[in-house]
């Protein structure tokens, strides 16, 4: 859960520590990584160009980190990133999917606190790197693009997918039965422009977390 702690981070880290950066060294060209997040929530595919709405603390900051790129930034070229859950091997162990499979592979009950037929968008790590090296290579390049795998899945269904994996005789409660209108991040625009699209599917994305994971001994 994020408390007053972490909203005090989220503020040093993304507002702070962008305006600190941005004061602090004169580039030309500035790729900043934000969070689909930023977007309202209708029901509704998201563009770059549907209204804005955070909800949360750390996509508000990164919200305001966003203004002040665009405020302080003096170069030629700013590019921001507004991207879906990005996962990868790594990522700290309150993340969604390392706690199911964690729980998963020590047979506790898996508990989930969003809406249970609500859908997630994932996206591998390794294909958001791939975005900065295109960008990279076309410099001349500006403006906002979303970042998203055309893929989504339910989160009973990705439960279920990660039981299945593990072979575990984990449950699965769900303690959030409210309605959750889904609004797909749309990723068009990166596509049109450098061609790219996700590489990694969300089964091969659960594969390589079931491999990374230590089974109990």
């Amino acid at each position: 859960h994020v408390g007053k702690k972490d909203s005090q981070v989220y503020h040093q880290v993304n507002v702070q520590g962008t305006q600190n950066l941005l004061n602090a060294v004169r580039m030309k060209n500035l790729i900043f990584m934000s969070t689909a997040k930023v977007y309202k929530q209708e029901g509704k595919p998201i563009d770059e160009t549907s209204p804005l709405e955070p909800l949360d603390d750390y996509a508000k900051t990164k919200l305001e980190a966003e203004y002040i790129c665009r405020k302080y930034f003096t170069g030629d070229h700013l590019i921001i990133l507004r991207s879906v859950n990005v996962v990868g091997i790594g990522q700290p162990d309150k993340a969604i999917l390392p706690v199911l499979f964690n729980q998963a592979f020590h047979n506790e009950p898996l508990d989930i606190f969003a809406p249970k037929k609500s859908f997630v968008q994932f996206l591998y790590v390794e294909d958001v790197i791939r975005t900065f090296e295109l960008f990279m290579d076309h410099p001349n390049l500006d403006g906002i693009f979303n970042l998203s795998s055309v893929q989504k899945i339910r989160l009973d269904e990705l439960a279920f997918k990660i039981i299945q994996l593990c072979q575990s005789k984990s449950t699965i409660h769900f303690s959030n039965l409210t309605e959750a209108p889904f609004s797909e991040i749309r990723s068009d625009k990166i596509q049109k422009k450098l061609g790219w699209v996700a590489q990694t599917p969300i089964n091969d994305i659960l594969k390589i977390y079931h491999q990374s994971v230590n089974v109990p001994r």
